[in-house]
């Protein structure tokens, strides 16, 4: 609450109202307006309260004068307005993994001891698998230390909540493999490939980039999701963290991208030339991309603006008729808009109309089929959203019988599409599924498989003139798995 009285009003150009204009700078910059922010009992200044209100403090949730921003700019209204509006809706923190639309609501220090909650259970988890034998000396606690895959996406907050991560998983003593900068299907793929016990990535939040989040995997490269997210939490407020080792687990880093690239060269194999425009804030996405596109047939257009998108909602096509002149003069045949994540994505067509979901999922399903035509009693099954049921995503040659539903959290669609031998699957947030080694969500795999889709062959996965060969994937986890050796 404020402690001081407002002066009444004046009329305009009078002398009253130059000395209401002097007093308010001197509001601005003076201790002599206190304020209190709710549960507190040392008053602040005005200056105080606008910076925490713009930095988005918790505290302001439930201050009487959390509207007081007449002096912000436009684009600070808007984000606290979508700031105010989140916090009257239910929390997504405990659904795709930790995070929060505000960087007072889920902070840097948050995540870092959520992350030594998580590391502690992995040590659990570790021992329960290895019976540890401490009257045998050939077995060390090396046997049972976990090792855990660590990354960032390329926003500050997550490079900042990765450093403090970082530190509170090696005071638990667990060996830290870094693999920098990547994208949550990178790091999915690095975890199954290194066989690590468990991953964690520090992301961003909110739709344009911002916002402080932390992604869990479990054993098998598994997304952690809700009741997962629980236990975790469980963990930190029953304050029972053992320290099962004293010693530092060490760092090891791993090229990761450079791995993740080499294995995405099959899904743009036997591809027609198409120009295509790219629109996503993800700086990995466009990277990956323009390497890819430097050896394939095609064109990638990298829009010239920027448009974020929420998953959870549909895409806005009116707020996308300011970059349709671009689309239309690089002659585009085709466009794909990512989320931040790089995982949800839409399609446009040649005249930048968004082509159905229903109508993407029945290109991929034929291309499918096409690929087990030597088998025509294995019919392909797809994995949808529950909350599409409703929706009646079909296409003409689709019977309700190849369909499953599961809720569409990424753990709980990872184990539904593993539990039911689906080929394909689509969830409620616009993220297209395939089964690789596992299921995985990826928006430049989405992109590969349309265009082999399109090009009306078959995907051969060996590699062609101008591409990395399967084998080179292969060389690069040889020589990591040896160094590592060396090394712990």
């Amino acid at each position: 609450m404020r402690q001081h009285s407002d002066q009444g009003h004046h009329c305009p150009g009078s002398p009253e109202e130059a000395n209401d204009q002097t007093a308010l700078l001197v509001s601005l910059t003076s201790d002599d307006t206190p304020y209190l922010c709710p549960g507190e009992s040392l008053p602040i200044n005005r200056a105080v309260h606008l910076a925490r209100l713009r930095s988005h403090y918790q505290k302001c949730k439930t201050c009487p004068h959390r509207m007081e921003a007449e002096h912000f700019s436009a684009d600070a209204h808007q984000q606290l307005e979508e700031w105010w509006n989140y916090q009257e809706k239910s929390p997504d923190r405990l659904q795709d993994g930790f995070g929060s639309q505000s960087p007072n609501e889920f902070s840097v220090q948050s995540g870092a001891v959520l992350a030594q909650a998580f590391a502690n259970m992995r040590w659990e988890q570790k021992i329960g698998q290895v019976s540890l034998d401490r009257n045998n000396e050939r077995q060390t606690i090396s046997d049972v230390r976990p090792t855990i895959v660590m990354g960032h996406d390329l926003s500050e907050t997550s490079l900042e909540m990765m450093r403090e991560s970082v530190r509170s998983v090696r005071e638990q003593g667990c060996h830290i493999i870094d693999v920098g900068g990547v994208t949550p299907a990178c790091m999915k793929f690095i975890l199954e490939h290194l066989q690590a016990d468990a991953g964690i990535h520090a992301t961003s939040r909110r739709k344009d980039g911002s916002g402080a989040g932390l992604d869990l995997y479990g054993s098998q490269a598994m997304p952690l999701s809700s009741e997962s997210l629980y236990e975790v939490q469980a963990r930190l407020h029953q304050n029972q963290l053992t320290r099962y080792s004293r010693s530092d687990g060490g760092l090891t880093p791993f090229p990761a991208r450079k791995a993740y690239l080499d294995s995405l060269w099959k899904y743009f194999q036997n591809i027609r030339p198409v120009r295509i425009w790219l629109n996503t804030t993800n700086e990995l996405v466009i990277d990956s991309l323009q390497e890819l596109f430097h050896n394939i047939p095609g064109q990638l257009i990298i829009s010239q603006e920027q448009y974020s998108f929420n998953p959870a909602e549909k895409l806005d096509i009116k707020r996308l008729h300011p970059l349709q002149s671009h689309f239309m003069d690089e002659d585009c045949e085709l466009g794909i808009i990512l989320d931040s994540q790089g995982q949800a994505c839409h399609f446009l067509d040649e005249n930048f109309r968004e082509i159905p979901s229903a109508k993407i999922l029945s290109l991929l399903y034929e291309q499918i089929k096409r690929n087990n035509a030597t088998d025509p009693n294995n019919i392909p099954l797809v994995m949808l959203g529950e909350e599409l049921r409703a929706d009646g995503i079909t296409w003409d040659s689709a019977t309700e019988d190849i369909f499953r539903y599961r809720q569409s959290l990424r753990e709980y669609f990872t184990r539904g599409i593993t539990t039911a031998k689906t080929s394909l699957g689509y969830d409620a947030l616009h993220r297209y599924w395939f089964v690789d080694e596992s299921p995985v969500c990826d928006g430049i795999i989405t992109l590969g498989k349309v265009l082999q889709a399109i090009s009306g062959e078959p995907g051969i996965l060996q590699a062609s003139r101008g591409l990395t060969p399967p084998a080179r994937l292969a060389e690069i986890f040889a020589d990591f798995s040896k160094a590592l050796g060396r090394m712990i």
